[in-house]
């Protein structure tokens, strides 16, 4: 696998992470499941 494509999929898991945590972020207090 080249460089690029390993820094691609780094960019790529980094910004979906970010995405999913602002997106479950409202959804906090309306189901709080987590109990922490």
């Amino acid at each position: 696998m080249p460089p690029w494509m390993e820094i691609l999929l780094n960019v790529i898991g980094y910004a979906g992470f970010i995405g999913v945590a602002k997106y479950h972020k409202p959804s906090d207090e309306n189901a709080p499941d987590h109990g922490a």
